[in-house]
């Protein structure tokens, strides 16, 4: 069984997670709408930044910890109704070339693990959408059953430590993956460490930057 490892934002999704998210949490009620209202013009401008290669993780971080901010006092019930919305509304965004691929790996029984800086609980209702195996992202802390705050961000070079930890875990239980075999999409320069971990990386729709990489060191472009 082969790996196939795909990244979300820009990937399998055309499109940036938190504007998503922020959209679906501002049809919640008037006091939400005004609280997406002030965290947007203090936070997005900076991830988009980072997108593009010229924030600081950290700071890229204090974002997402602020956006789960917004959810804070949700019960669980209330959060997997929200990120159901969301990935439902995620959907028709889906890049079809991605999908198709996905597709393909799964007919051939490999494993597809969507691994990303999202929450958790979305990409697990991503994943039970389009029949991923397992997924990897961002975790909502939860006290007595409601959003408490954000566990450590899944970003940039921490994916590949994730990416590890969770093929180390496999090999606990029995399952080896050889990474020579195993595919990675992804489409930015900040994914460059996790593609270069398999022996089929694969650019999709890059930036330029990426897209440079890709040319010279012979890679897949989709």
């Amino acid at each position: 069984m082969r790996l196939a490892v795909f990244d979300f934002d820009g990937t399998i999704y055309q499109g940036e997670t938190i504007r998503l998210f922020l959209r679906v949490l501002a049809r919640r009620d008037r006091r939400m709408r005004r609280a997406v209202r002030f965290y947007t013009a203090r936070s997005v401008p900076g991830y988009l930044a980072y997108k593009l290669g010229l924030w600081r993780l950290d700071m890229m971080t204090l974002a997402a910890r602020g956006l789960v901010g917004l959810m804070r006092g949700m019960d669980r019930h209330e959060m997997e109704e929200f990120f159901r919305q969301c990935a439902e509304e995620a959907a028709p965004r889906f890049n079809p070339l991605v999908l198709a691929r996905l597709e393909a790996h799964l007919a051939a029984g490999d494993r597809g693990v969507i691994l990303s800086g999202a929450y958790a609980p979305f990409l697990a209702a991503v994943a039970a959408r389009l029949g991923a195996g397992a997924w990897i992202g961002t975790e909502i802390l939860m006290e007595e059953t409601r959003c408490a705050g954000m566990g450590r961000h899944i970003i940039g070079p921490r994916k590949v430590e994730a990416l590890r930890s969770y093929l180390a875990e496999e090999e606990r239980t029995g399952t080896r993956f050889d990474l020579s075999e195993a595919f990675v999409y992804a489409d930015g320069i900040q994914d460059l460490p996790l593609l270069l971990m398999a022996g089929h990386p694969v650019a999709v729709n890059p930036d330029s930057r990426l897209r440079r990489e890709a040319a010279r060191r012979g890679g897949e472009v989709i």
